[in-house]
Protein backbone atom coordinates (compact mmCIF):
# COMPACT_ATOMS: atom_id res chain seq x y z
CA UNK A 1 0.00 0.00 0.00
CA UNK A 2 1.13 3.10 -0.95
CA UNK A 3 1.73 5.89 1.84
CA UNK A 4 1.15 9.01 -0.11
CA UNK A 5 2.40 12.37 0.76
CA UNK A 6 2.61 15.82 -0.42
CA UNK A 7 5.50 18.49 -1.01
CA UNK A 8 5.47 22.06 -1.15
CA UNK A 9 7.90 23.72 -3.73
CA UNK A 10 8.45 27.60 -3.08
CA UNK A 11 5.06 27.90 -1.10
CA UNK A 12 2.93 26.07 -3.72
CA UNK A 13 1.37 22.97 -1.72
CA UNK A 14 0.29 19.64 -4.30
CA UNK A 15 -2.33 18.92 -1.52
CA UNK A 16 -3.67 22.25 -2.50
CA UNK A 17 -4.58 20.99 -5.50
CA UNK A 18 -5.34 17.67 -4.89
CA UNK A 19 -1.87 16.00 -5.37
CA UNK A 20 0.22 13.74 -3.59
CA UNK A 21 3.37 12.18 -3.76
CA UNK A 22 5.04 9.04 -2.83
CA UNK A 23 8.13 8.39 -1.43
CA UNK A 24 9.70 5.50 -3.57
CA UNK A 25 12.46 7.92 -4.68
CA UNK A 26 13.45 10.43 -2.32
CA UNK A 27 16.21 9.02 -0.39
CA UNK A 28 18.84 9.02 -3.31
CA UNK A 29 22.18 10.30 -2.21
CA UNK A 30 24.29 12.65 -4.34
CA UNK A 31 27.27 11.79 -6.55
CA UNK A 32 30.62 13.17 -5.14
CA UNK A 33 32.49 15.03 -8.00
CA UNK A 34 36.52 13.57 -8.35
CA UNK A 35 38.40 12.90 -11.32
CA UNK A 36 40.18 10.22 -12.16
CA UNK A 37 43.05 10.77 -13.89
CA UNK A 38 45.52 7.90 -15.74
CA UNK A 39 49.36 8.09 -15.48
CA UNK A 40 51.31 5.90 -17.71
CA UNK A 41 53.32 3.69 -15.92
CA UNK A 42 51.16 3.30 -12.81
CA UNK A 43 48.56 1.26 -11.86
CA UNK A 44 45.12 2.60 -11.13
CA UNK A 45 43.92 6.37 -11.51
CA UNK A 46 44.97 9.41 -9.45
CA UNK A 47 41.33 10.44 -7.67
CA UNK A 48 41.29 14.17 -7.51
CA UNK A 49 38.36 14.67 -5.02
CA UNK A 50 37.11 18.37 -6.31
CA UNK A 51 36.20 18.55 -2.27
CA UNK A 52 31.64 19.02 -3.53
CA UNK A 53 29.03 16.86 -4.30
CA UNK A 54 27.13 17.37 -7.62
CA UNK A 55 23.90 18.48 -8.28
CA UNK A 56 20.96 15.42 -7.73
CA UNK A 57 17.92 14.60 -9.55
CA UNK A 58 15.08 14.07 -7.13
CA UNK A 59 12.05 12.44 -9.20
CA UNK A 60 8.45 12.39 -6.94
CA UNK A 61 6.10 9.83 -8.21
CA UNK A 62 2.92 11.61 -7.94
CA UNK A 63 -0.75 11.46 -8.66
CA UNK A 64 -4.52 12.51 -7.93
CA UNK A 65 -7.27 10.87 -7.51
CA UNK A 66 -10.95 11.10 -6.84
CA UNK A 67 -12.05 13.80 -9.02
CA UNK A 68 -14.43 14.29 -12.21
CA UNK A 69 -12.64 14.23 -15.19
CA UNK A 70 -13.06 18.30 -15.57
CA UNK A 71 -11.56 18.84 -11.60
CA UNK A 72 -9.12 16.71 -12.98
CA UNK A 73 -7.77 18.71 -15.84
CA UNK A 74 -8.12 22.24 -13.76
CA UNK A 75 -5.86 20.61 -10.66
CA UNK A 76 -3.30 19.19 -12.73
CA UNK A 77 -2.95 22.78 -14.68
CA UNK A 78 -3.49 25.10 -12.16
CA UNK A 79 -0.39 22.96 -10.14
CA UNK A 80 1.69 22.81 -13.41
CA UNK A 81 1.38 26.51 -13.98
CA UNK A 82 1.89 27.15 -10.08
CA UNK A 83 5.64 25.56 -10.18
CA UNK A 84 6.48 26.88 -13.86
CA UNK A 85 5.74 29.87 -12.58
CA UNK A 86 8.96 30.23 -10.32
CA UNK A 87 12.50 30.97 -11.18
CA UNK A 88 15.52 29.63 -9.69
CA UNK A 89 16.35 27.81 -7.06
CA UNK A 90 13.38 27.07 -4.51
CA UNK A 91 12.44 25.39 -1.31
CA UNK A 92 11.61 22.23 -1.60
CA UNK A 93 9.96 20.14 1.31
CA UNK A 94 7.82 16.74 1.66
CA UNK A 95 6.12 14.83 4.54
CA UNK A 96 8.77 12.15 4.24
CA UNK A 97 11.62 14.41 5.78
CA UNK A 98 9.90 16.99 7.94
CA UNK A 99 13.43 17.99 9.31
CA UNK A 100 14.70 18.79 6.16
CA UNK A 101 14.46 20.01 2.92
CA UNK A 102 16.46 20.43 -0.62
CA UNK A 103 16.74 23.74 -2.69
CA UNK A 104 15.35 22.86 -6.17
CA UNK A 105 14.71 24.09 -9.44
CA UNK A 106 11.63 22.27 -11.39
CA UNK A 107 12.98 20.48 -14.35
CA UNK A 108 9.92 18.78 -16.21
CA UNK A 109 7.20 16.23 -15.15
CA UNK A 110 3.63 15.93 -15.32
CA UNK A 111 3.03 14.06 -18.28
CA UNK A 112 -0.42 12.51 -17.27
CA UNK A 113 -1.65 8.93 -18.00
CA UNK A 114 -5.28 9.42 -16.97
CA UNK A 115 -7.19 5.98 -15.55
CA UNK A 116 -10.48 5.41 -14.48
CA UNK A 117 -11.72 7.66 -17.50
CA UNK A 118 -9.85 10.69 -16.70
CA UNK A 119 -11.19 10.80 -12.74
CA UNK A 120 -7.79 9.93 -11.48
CA UNK A 121 -3.88 9.98 -13.24
CA UNK A 122 -0.32 8.94 -12.05
CA UNK A 123 2.85 11.29 -13.32
CA UNK A 124 6.38 11.86 -12.16
CA UNK A 125 7.78 15.56 -11.29
CA UNK A 126 11.35 16.11 -11.61
CA UNK A 127 13.49 18.69 -9.75
CA UNK A 128 17.04 19.19 -10.25
CA UNK A 129 18.30 19.70 -6.97
CA UNK A 130 21.46 21.11 -5.05
CA UNK A 131 22.83 18.03 -3.02
CA UNK A 132 22.82 18.94 0.37
CA UNK A 133 19.60 18.15 2.76
CA UNK A 134 19.24 21.24 4.62
CA UNK A 135 18.44 20.53 8.41
CA UNK A 136 14.84 22.48 9.33
CA UNK A 137 16.45 23.39 12.47
CA UNK A 138 19.93 25.41 11.15
CA UNK A 139 17.36 27.78 9.76
CA UNK A 140 16.59 29.58 13.12
CA UNK A 141 18.78 32.04 14.56
CA UNK A 142 20.77 31.34 17.46
CA UNK A 143 22.45 34.18 19.71
CA UNK A 144 25.90 33.66 20.84
CA UNK A 145 27.98 35.74 23.06
CA UNK A 146 31.39 36.14 22.03
CA UNK A 147 33.46 33.52 23.72
CA UNK A 148 31.17 30.54 23.19
CA UNK A 149 30.98 27.25 21.52
CA UNK A 150 28.86 25.58 18.60
CA UNK A 151 28.74 22.13 18.06
CA UNK A 152 28.31 21.41 14.23
CA UNK A 153 26.41 17.65 14.83
CA UNK A 154 26.89 17.11 11.20
CA UNK A 155 30.14 15.56 9.43
CA UNK A 156 30.25 18.59 6.75
CA UNK A 157 31.54 21.69 6.88
CA UNK A 158 28.29 24.66 6.84
CA UNK A 159 28.69 28.08 5.63
CA UNK A 160 26.72 30.48 7.71
CA UNK A 161 24.46 32.84 7.83
CA UNK A 162 25.24 35.53 10.57
CA UNK A 163 23.10 38.14 11.66
CA UNK A 164 25.33 41.28 13.29
CA UNK A 165 24.32 44.74 15.34
CA UNK A 166 27.61 46.87 15.18
CA UNK A 167 30.66 47.03 13.82
CA UNK A 168 34.20 45.32 14.02
CA UNK A 169 35.66 41.65 13.89
CA UNK A 170 33.95 38.56 14.48
CA UNK A 171 36.02 35.26 14.47
CA UNK A 172 35.94 31.44 14.00
CA UNK A 173 37.89 28.69 12.88
CA UNK A 174 40.67 31.07 11.63
CA UNK A 175 38.39 32.93 9.60
CA UNK A 176 37.83 36.71 10.32
CA UNK A 177 34.93 38.93 9.30
CA UNK A 178 35.33 42.87 9.45
CA UNK A 179 32.61 45.17 9.63
CA UNK A 180 33.58 48.30 8.75
CA UNK A 181 33.27 51.17 11.40
CA UNK A 182 32.02 53.95 8.96
CA UNK A 183 30.65 51.94 6.28
CA UNK A 184 29.88 55.34 3.93
CA UNK A 185 33.45 56.20 4.67
CA UNK A 186 34.07 60.04 3.73
CA UNK A 187 30.64 60.74 1.48
CA UNK A 188 30.09 64.20 -0.38
CA UNK A 189 26.92 65.36 0.84
CA UNK A 190 24.20 66.50 -1.49
CA UNK A 191 23.42 70.09 -0.96
CA UNK A 192 20.60 72.49 -2.11
CA UNK A 193 20.51 76.42 -1.72
CA UNK A 194 17.04 76.78 -1.22
CA UNK A 195 17.26 80.47 -0.74
CA UNK A 196 19.22 83.55 -1.64
CA UNK A 197 18.59 86.92 0.27
CA UNK A 198 20.37 90.67 -1.14
CA UNK A 199 19.64 93.09 1.96
CA UNK A 200 21.87 95.39 0.50
CA UNK A 201 24.54 95.18 2.42
CA UNK A 202 25.23 91.80 2.05
CA UNK A 203 24.25 88.34 0.02
CA UNK A 204 22.92 85.02 2.73
CA UNK A 205 22.17 81.55 1.19
CA UNK A 206 21.05 78.54 3.29
CA UNK A 207 22.52 75.62 2.29
CA UNK A 208 19.76 72.67 2.96
CA UNK A 209 20.95 68.68 3.77
CA UNK A 210 17.55 67.61 4.78
CA UNK A 211 17.87 64.95 2.16
CA UNK A 212 20.85 63.40 3.69
CA UNK A 213 21.12 60.72 6.67
CA UNK A 214 22.61 62.41 9.40
CA UNK A 215 22.65 61.43 12.88
CA UNK A 216 23.62 63.36 16.58
CA UNK A 217 26.99 63.83 16.81
CA UNK A 218 27.96 63.02 13.14
CA UNK A 219 30.29 65.31 11.24
CA UNK A 220 29.52 67.73 8.61
CA UNK A 221 32.95 69.39 7.31
CA UNK A 222 34.98 71.39 4.18
CA UNK A 223 38.65 70.89 3.50
CA UNK A 224 39.92 74.50 3.23
CA UNK A 225 41.05 73.70 0.01
CA UNK A 226 37.22 73.47 -1.44
CA UNK A 227 36.70 75.91 0.24
CA UNK A 228 36.46 80.22 -1.63
CA UNK A 229 34.13 82.73 -2.04
CA UNK A 230 34.40 85.42 -4.36
CA UNK A 231 32.28 88.52 -4.71
CA UNK A 232 32.02 91.31 -7.42
CA UNK A 233 31.85 95.23 -6.91
CA UNK A 234 30.68 97.79 -8.83
CA UNK A 235 31.77 101.15 -8.57
CA UNK A 236 29.39 103.77 -9.54
CA UNK A 237 31.04 107.02 -9.98
CA UNK A 238 30.09 110.46 -9.14
CA UNK A 239 29.37 113.28 -11.66
CA UNK A 240 33.01 115.03 -10.90
CA UNK A 241 34.98 111.79 -11.48
CA UNK A 242 35.91 111.27 -15.01
CA UNK A 243 36.39 107.68 -16.88
CA UNK A 244 39.83 108.58 -17.29
CA UNK A 245 40.43 108.13 -13.58
CA UNK A 246 39.82 104.70 -13.43
CA UNK A 247 42.49 103.90 -15.71
CA UNK A 248 44.88 104.00 -12.54
CA UNK A 249 42.14 101.74 -10.48
CA UNK A 250 44.64 99.76 -8.25
CA UNK A 251 43.63 97.37 -5.09
CA UNK A 252 45.85 95.86 -2.63
CA UNK A 253 44.90 93.09 -0.66
CA UNK A 254 46.09 92.15 2.78
CA UNK A 255 47.71 88.61 3.31
CA UNK A 256 43.97 86.65 3.66
CA UNK A 257 43.52 87.61 0.26
CA UNK A 258 44.36 85.49 -3.18
CA UNK A 259 43.44 87.25 -6.26
CA UNK A 260 42.36 90.31 -7.06
CA UNK A 261 41.01 91.25 -10.44
CA UNK A 262 39.45 95.07 -12.10
CA UNK A 263 37.94 96.83 -14.94
CA UNK A 264 38.27 100.41 -15.81
CA UNK A 265 37.34 100.42 -19.37
CA UNK A 266 36.07 104.21 -20.86
CA UNK A 267 32.49 104.45 -20.60
CA UNK A 268 31.85 101.56 -18.65
CA UNK A 269 31.45 101.46 -15.32
CA UNK A 270 34.00 99.89 -13.77
CA UNK A 271 34.12 96.93 -11.23
CA UNK A 272 36.65 94.80 -8.65
CA UNK A 273 36.25 91.47 -8.36
CA UNK A 274 37.88 89.70 -5.41
CA UNK A 275 38.44 86.02 -5.21
CA UNK A 276 39.74 84.66 -1.42
CA UNK A 277 40.20 81.87 0.58
CA UNK A 278 41.10 82.96 3.96
CA UNK A 279 38.90 80.14 5.66
CA UNK A 280 40.31 77.23 7.50
CA UNK A 281 38.31 73.62 7.38
CA UNK A 282 35.25 74.27 8.61
CA UNK A 283 33.78 71.58 10.68
CA UNK A 284 30.22 71.04 12.55
CA UNK A 285 28.86 68.82 14.33
CA UNK A 286 24.77 67.60 14.51
CA UNK A 287 23.10 68.73 17.21
CA UNK A 288 24.76 71.24 17.95
CA UNK A 289 25.02 75.09 16.63
CA UNK A 290 27.64 77.22 15.67
CA UNK A 291 28.72 79.93 14.31
CA UNK A 292 31.84 81.20 11.95
CA UNK A 293 32.93 84.25 10.64
CA UNK A 294 35.85 85.45 8.73
CA UNK A 295 36.58 89.24 7.78
CA UNK A 296 39.38 90.90 5.49
CA UNK A 297 39.76 93.78 4.52
CA UNK A 298 39.93 95.54 1.00
CA UNK A 299 41.63 98.58 0.08
CA UNK A 300 42.27 100.08 -3.30
CA UNK A 301 42.76 103.31 -5.28
CA UNK A 302 40.43 105.20 -7.93
CA UNK A 303 43.29 108.36 -8.72
CA UNK A 304 44.72 109.44 -5.90
CA UNK A 305 41.98 108.55 -3.61
CA UNK A 306 42.13 105.72 -1.32
CA UNK A 307 39.36 103.57 -0.23
CA UNK A 308 38.47 100.66 1.61
CA UNK A 309 35.87 98.61 3.31
CA UNK A 310 35.50 95.74 5.45
CA UNK A 311 34.40 91.75 4.38
CA UNK A 312 32.79 89.85 6.74
CA UNK A 313 31.51 86.18 5.98
CA UNK A 314 29.73 84.36 8.71
CA UNK A 315 28.54 80.53 8.76
CA UNK A 316 25.66 79.75 11.21
CA UNK A 317 24.82 75.71 11.18
CA UNK A 318 21.60 75.41 12.94
CA UNK A 319 22.49 71.93 14.57
CA UNK A 320 20.29 70.17 12.25
CA UNK A 321 20.48 70.38 8.57
CA UNK A 322 20.75 74.02 7.71
CA UNK A 323 23.71 75.79 7.17
CA UNK A 324 23.69 79.89 6.62
CA UNK A 325 26.35 81.74 4.50
CA UNK A 326 25.71 85.81 4.42
CA UNK A 327 28.84 88.06 3.35
CA UNK A 328 28.65 91.39 4.47
CA UNK A 329 30.57 94.54 3.29
CA UNK A 330 30.91 97.35 5.51
CA UNK A 331 32.02 100.56 3.19
CA UNK A 332 34.82 102.65 5.10
CA UNK A 333 35.58 105.03 1.93
CA UNK A 334 36.60 108.48 1.80
CA UNK A 335 35.42 110.58 -1.30
CA UNK A 336 32.68 109.94 -3.84
CA UNK A 337 31.96 106.08 -4.70
CA UNK A 338 29.55 104.07 -4.30
CA UNK A 339 29.89 100.48 -4.02
CA UNK A 340 27.34 98.17 -4.43
CA UNK A 341 27.74 94.47 -4.03
CA UNK A 342 26.51 93.06 -6.98
CA UNK A 343 27.83 89.06 -7.19
CA UNK A 344 28.68 86.91 -4.38
CA UNK A 345 29.56 82.94 -5.08
CA UNK A 346 30.48 81.21 -2.04
CA UNK A 347 32.23 77.60 -3.52
CA UNK A 348 30.95 74.65 -1.33
CA UNK A 349 30.71 72.08 -3.92
CA UNK A 350 32.45 69.75 -1.28
CA UNK A 351 30.50 69.56 2.07
CA UNK A 352 31.31 66.60 3.77
CA UNK A 353 29.91 63.79 6.50
CA UNK A 354 31.85 61.52 8.42
CA UNK A 355 29.43 59.34 10.45
CA UNK A 356 30.71 57.86 13.99
CA UNK A 357 28.41 54.98 14.04
CA UNK A 358 27.88 52.74 10.39
CA UNK A 359 24.76 52.95 8.10
CA UNK A 360 23.20 49.90 9.73
CA UNK A 361 23.59 51.10 13.19
CA UNK A 362 21.20 54.04 11.99
CA UNK A 363 18.96 52.71 10.09
CA UNK A 364 18.87 48.71 10.28
CA UNK A 365 18.32 46.12 13.26
CA UNK A 366 21.19 44.42 12.02
CA UNK A 367 23.58 43.20 8.95
CA UNK A 368 22.62 40.12 7.09
CA UNK A 369 26.17 38.37 6.12
CA UNK A 370 25.62 34.89 4.46
CA UNK A 371 29.06 33.14 3.92
CA UNK A 372 27.74 31.08 1.59
CA UNK A 373 27.30 33.41 -0.73
CA UNK A 374 29.76 36.67 0.42
CA UNK A 375 27.01 38.79 0.50
CA UNK A 376 26.39 41.33 3.08
CA UNK A 377 22.51 42.99 3.06
CA UNK A 378 20.31 45.08 4.96
CA UNK A 379 16.82 45.18 4.75
CA UNK A 380 14.44 48.49 5.10
CA UNK A 381 10.94 49.72 3.70
CA UNK A 382 12.49 49.99 0.59
CA UNK A 383 13.78 46.63 0.19
CA UNK A 384 17.13 45.08 0.22
CA UNK A 385 19.96 47.46 0.99
CA UNK A 386 23.58 46.17 -0.39
CA UNK A 387 26.70 46.73 2.17
CA UNK A 388 29.31 44.40 0.41
CA UNK A 389 31.60 46.81 0.19
CA UNK A 390 31.61 47.80 4.02
CA UNK A 391 32.07 43.78 4.80
CA UNK A 392 35.61 42.10 4.45
CA UNK A 393 35.59 38.49 4.66
CA UNK A 394 38.98 38.20 4.07
CA UNK A 395 40.23 34.98 1.08
CA UNK A 396 37.99 32.33 2.21
CA UNK A 397 34.51 32.46 3.07
CA UNK A 398 33.88 31.16 6.87
CA UNK A 399 33.02 28.01 7.67
CA UNK A 400 31.07 25.95 10.67
CA UNK A 401 33.38 22.68 11.16
CA UNK A 402 32.32 19.38 12.12
CA UNK A 403 32.39 19.43 16.46
CA UNK A 404 33.20 22.57 18.38
CA UNK A 405 33.15 26.13 17.31
CA UNK A 406 34.49 29.16 19.41
CA UNK A 407 32.97 32.17 18.07
CA UNK A 408 34.38 35.27 19.16
CA UNK A 409 33.64 38.87 17.93
CA UNK A 410 34.62 42.54 19.28
CA UNK A 411 32.72 44.37 21.39
CA UNK A 412 31.75 46.79 19.18
CA UNK A 413 29.71 43.95 18.16
CA UNK A 414 26.84 44.45 19.88
CA UNK A 415 24.85 41.25 19.45
CA UNK A 416 25.40 38.53 17.01
CA UNK A 417 22.93 35.83 15.84
CA UNK A 418 24.01 32.56 13.55
CA UNK A 419 21.51 30.26 11.38
CA UNK A 420 24.33 27.19 10.96
CA UNK A 421 22.45 26.20 8.37
CA UNK A 422 23.88 22.42 8.45
CA UNK A 423 23.24 20.13 6.16
CA UNK A 424 23.82 16.08 5.08
CA UNK A 425 23.63 14.03 1.88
Amino acid sequence: MVNWGKIIFGGVDSSDYGIYISGEAVYNAPQRAVEFVDVPGRNGAIAIDQRRFNNITVTYPSGTFGKTQEEFREAVSNFRNAIMSLRGYQKLEDTYHPEEYRMAVYVSGLEVSPTNYGHAGEFDITFECKPQRWLACGDYPIPVNSGQFMDNPTPFESNPILLSAGYGMINFNGFSIGLENQPMGLIELPSIAIRRENTGAGISDLVDFSQCRLDTGDRIYMPKEFAWFRNTLYIIPSDTISDLAYSSLSADLDASRTGVSYWAYPGETPYIEFQSAPLSDIEFTKGTTSYLEYTAVVTFNVGETAHSFTEKLTLYYDGDYEITISLWINQTSQGSLNLPLRLFEFSASKWFADSTFPTWQQDFEYVVIDCDLGEAYAVDSDGYVNLNKWVNFGSDLPMLRPGQNKITYDNTVTSLQIKPRWWKV
